[in-house]
């Protein structure tokens, strides 16, 4: 009937208008589009004409984006903005895209362009906190996100909650105490550890103190370190430190990791240790993982690869190291290589707007030999090592939390006694509960 219509009218102006908007329901925007530019030529001062040419715009705009066709979209995006500035629909789907699919600073620069044309919207100087958030400028984003405007009573309460948590990460300092408790089917490896960390900022280098104290029924030991983090650049961080221990710990160890941001809220991240332990033995381990980012989850993926060489040595029927006359230890054979792995995946979920969050781990692999299994002779985690576990982060207020993990690990591993082969597959559970206090300062 459209069609009817405009053979006997073709200028009519309402009939063009019908059989625009009938295209535009059917979601033919080309051809919408086609009628109404023609009209905007015609008729430049009709308001219901450049309206309407600005919905059409604003819908085949999100279509674009939903199939991925992001600088096409905002194109039509700002075509629909010029035609109908009073609907700022188009601007917030703009300043949207720029955030989540463009380089924070590229992002900042648009929004600066369109502040610089409207000085008082409220809407872009929020979003400009967002990035500054983005850019961990804690002070310059609790500037601008003050500007939100919230009317819901509710709502703005949990606002004013993420202001006081953003005001909290201007802190330069933070304190973690955390207490573990171990328990395992082998009674000489029930453990307590008490943990002390300590963190300050400095512009964009963070130091850190670490102070372990661990006691079983066979004795204590103490751990310190020393850390430091820094940021090179809006994507690349990284963290080194090292560690000296006593009698569980290992005797020294040293550490490094590399990260990258990548668009999306993808971050690959590298790293590589070395640990000696009590009995000089050196273990190198390499570490590849990779993030995911979304608003309120976040995955993590890790494959450790680790070697190590190993001599094993006669005891005597109370476990005692042998030595010869010359007061060597006696090796039971030629020294040994043997390389281990591990994957790891775990993932945070945020299930309010203070950011509590609840924690899942899961890894497998193999393990190395471990001294916390000391009651069996040359014992190797060489066939199994799984770990499941669960946490949650209590934000009791923006500038302190609580913080509870527990895991259970299962072993399954091959018993020997010396100079005999493979007498069976043994089994070790170990379970794990560790509560941390952190606050800032």
């Amino acid at each position: 009937y459209g069609l009817n219509a405009l053979s006997f009218y073709p200028n009519h102006k309402n009939f063009n208008l019908k059989l625009s908007n009938l295209y535009f329901k059917n979601k033919e925007y080309d051809k919408s589009d086609s009628i109404l530019y023609r009209l905007r030529h015609i008729y430049k001062y009709d308001r219901n004409i450049r309206n309407a040419s600005a919905e059409q715009l604003f819908f085949r705009a999100k279509q674009l984006e939903e199939e991925g066709l992001i600088d096409e979209a905002m194109a039509n995006y700002d075509s629909a903005y010029v035609l109908n500035p009073k609907d700022k629909s188009s601007l917030k789907r703009m300043v949207n895209l720029h955030i989540m699919q463009k380089p924070k600073n590229e992002a900042l620069y648009f929004i600066n362009t369109r502040l610089k044309k409207e000085p008082n919207n409220n809407f872009l100087k929020y979003k400009k906190g967002i990035v500054f958030e983005l850019f961990k400028k804690y002070d310059s984003a609790y500037y601008y996100q003050k500007f939100r405007k919230i009317e819901d009573p509710f709502e703005r309460n949990e606002w004013n909650h993420n202001l006081e948590s953003l005001e909290a990460q201007q802190l330069k300092n933070a304190l973690a105490v955390t207490y573990l408790k171990a328990n395992s089917d082998s009674v000489a490896f029930n453990t307590s550890l008490a943990s002390l960390n300590y963190r300050r900022k400095e512009g964009k280098n963070t130091f850190g103190v670490d102070v372990n104290y661990a006691a079983r029924k066979s004795g204590t030991a103490v751990q310190g370190g020393l850390n430091i983090s820094r940021i090179f650049t809006e994507t690349i961080y990284a963290d080194a430190g090292f560690l000296l221990g006593s009698k569980f710990f290992p005797k020294l160890k040293l550490f490094g990791n590399a990260y990258k941001g990548f668009k999306n809220g993808y971050e690959a991240q590298v790293g590589l240790s070395w640990a000696k332990l009590q009995s000089d033995q050196n273990y190198y381990t390499l570490s590849l993982g990779a993030a995911k980012s979304w608003e309120d989850i976040w995955v993590n993926g890790r494959l450790s690869l680790m070697n190590t060489s190993v001599i094993f040595y006669e005891k005597d029927a109370t476990g005692e190291l042998i030595k010869d006359i010359d007061g060597n230890f006696i090796a039971t054979g030629p020294e040994e290589n043997f390389f281990y792995t591990n994957l790891m995946v775990q993932t945070r979920i945020n299930i309010n707007a203070k950011k509590d969050y609840f924690s899942v781990i899961i890894s497998g692999g193999s393990a190395p030999f471990d001294q916390q299994l000391e009651y069996q002779d040359n014992t190797y985690l060489n066939f199994s090592n799984v770990m499941v576990g669960a946490g949650y982060k209590y934000n009791m207020t923006p500038r302190t939390a609580l913080h509870i993990d527990g895991t259970w690990i299962n072993f399954q591993s091959n018993q020997t006694t010396l100079n005999t082969v493979v007498q069976s597959i043994s089994y070790t559970n170990q379970y794990n509960l560790s509560v941390m206090i952190i606050a800032k300062f």
